[in-house]
């Protein structure tokens, strides 16, 4: 049994007493305990096995819960360290408010390691109905929010998202400026919607919630069926923290590698604001607000965050292997008017304060640099007429190509090699083309798949690796006009 924190006499007392715990267990050893990947439930470790101090891991808890938390996780190195759970119960969905956004970004980069997608596509090339303005934005404009579309009130029961993202106007040239636009993040679905060619939440649960133990979620919709991308993705606690885990180990979860790790690398840095990678906030780069400069003055610089309305937070300190999810109310006191971060920075130097087997390396406090580049919002004349001559065509034929992903990358003595193609359910005939296996001496093969189905094909080395072998699968499809190419990079191994 889990024992609870001590807390004063009284009903009250007892009652948060029983919901709020950090996972006891034998004394430290000398190593931190490192836990895989999540089955259907996390792995555990107690404080003291993490390498945490369980007195300053306490603090922390009892700060968050001060600050009207309804659900708070805390894991180290892929285990459970602590949780509090004072709303609701371990399997409640909370919403996550625009942590949804960021969750988008990763759908991104999937579909950018599948080859149906590329940050440079610009909207018009998937969205035939898009004008010109919002046509040139380009996916890695919506990813990093400089889009140019003006922002907006959101509404929750909007009756067509995708025809309100296109009627906003775009009002400053797209990348130049950051701004946050929650018609940005509805036209991001409908994007990654047409480059997969069929619904977003069936996508996502096959491609990237089921391979991280993500069983059950919700999602909200418009009233025509189409999912919104500004907010309403209610995830559990537990399962929010496996798609940061994720994150946190370069997109690769056990021996699939879900997200390029290049890809992963861009998403947690800052592009266009110093405080914003893709969807995502990051610490590292003085100029961006805060009393150094920063988002979080001196908390370490590698800290990344996914920041939802009324304080939704994952936080995650990649160097000292520590993932925090916390869901409830404002933690902080608007009618004070201290800075709204105060409190959420209080919290955490209480628990990187736990740490004990890990130097923490902090910003410094007197660590300045010119103001942020940022602007404030001014409408661009200009911005109205930007783009290319004509709006870009549409497509895409990238819908109906291929996937491709290798399955066995492990060469025994049947210098074997096998790649799974899968072809997408949309069109009439079946797909069709060769595979071959640049970088390694294989003869190319033939292959057909029926439409919403898959299949293996293996390849037949000339003679096995003497080492590591890097190598590209190539596959050409065969289309109504012309052949279309996917490339896949992969590692062959003895």
């Amino acid at each position: 049994m889990l024992p609870a924190m001590r807390y004063g006499r009284g009903a009250l007392g007892a009652a948060v007493a029983a919901c709020l715990v950090t996972l006891a267990g034998p004394a430290a050893a000398q190593a931190a305990r490192t836990c895989g990947p999540p089955g259907p439930t996390w792995p555990t470790a107690s404080p003291a096995q993490a390498g945490l101090d369980q007195g300053d891991l306490d603090l922390a808890l009892h700060a968050y819960q001060d600050r009207r938390s309804f659900a708070v996780r805390i894991y180290r190195h892929g285990c459970l360290v602590a949780q509090d759970t004072v709303l609701g119960s371990t399997v409640t969905q909370h919403e996550s408010w625009e942590i949804t956004s960021s969750v988008l970004a990763l759908v991104a980069l999937r579909q950018r390691a599948q080859g149906l997608l590329d940050l440079d596509d610009r909207v018009g090339a998937l969205l035939s109905e898009a004008d010109a303005a919002h046509g040139a934005i380009t996916v890695r404009d919506l990813l990093q929010r400089t889009s140019g579309i003006r922002p907006t009130p959101d509404n929750a029961f909007r009756e067509n998202v995708l025809l309100q993202a296109l009627a906003t106007p775009v009002t400053r040239l797209a990348g130049a400026a950051f701004g946050d636009a929650p018609a940005a993040r509805d036209l991001l679905v409908a994007v990654l919607e047409r480059a997969a060619g069929e619904d977003l939440q069936r996508y996502a649960a096959r491609e990237l919630f089921g391979p991280v133990g993500i069983a059950r979620f919700s999602w909200l919709r418009d009233r025509r069926g189409q999912t919104r991308g500004s907010f309403g993705l209610r995830l559990t606690a537990d399962d929010l923290a496996r798609l940061a885990e994720l994150a946190r180990l370069g997109g690769r979860w056990g021996d699939r590698q879900l997200l390029p790790a290049d890809d992963v690398a861009e998403m947690l840095s800052p592009q266009a604001s110093r405080c914003h990678g893709f969807m995502t906030w990051v610490n590292a780069a003085p100029g961006c607000a805060g009393d150094d400069g920063r988002l979080l003055p001196g908390l370490p610089a590698d800290l990344w965050s996914w920041r939802g309305r009324f304080d939704q937070r994952v936080v995650v300190f990649p160097a000292l292997g520590l993932v925090v999810v916390r869901y409830g109310a404002t933690g902080g006191d608007a009618r004070s008017g201290s800075d709204p971060r105060a409190w959420e920075r209080g919290v955490l130097e209480r628990l990187i304060a736990a740490v004990r087997d890990t130097p923490v390396m902090r910003t410094p406090g007197a660590d300045r640099l010119p103001p942020s580049t940022d602007t404030d919002w001014r409408d661009d004349a200009a911005a109205a007429t930007a783009g290319p001559p004509s709006p870009p065509g549409p497509g895409p034929r990238r819908t109906r190509v291929p996937r491709v992903e290798p399955v066995r990358t492990t060469v025994g003595r049947s210098r074997l090699v096998s790649v799974r193609i899968s072809c997408p359910a949309i069109g009439g005939v079946p797909c069709s083309g060769t595979v071959a296996l640049d970088g390694a001496r294989a003869r190319p093969r033939a292959w057909s798949v029926p439409r919403g189905e898959h299949r293996e094909v293996l390849l037949r080395l000339r003679r096995r690796p003497a080492g590591p072998l890097d190598v590209t699968f190539r596959v050409t499809a065969l289309d109504d006009a012309d052949g279309v190419r996917v490339a896949v990079p992969a590692r062959l191994t003895r």
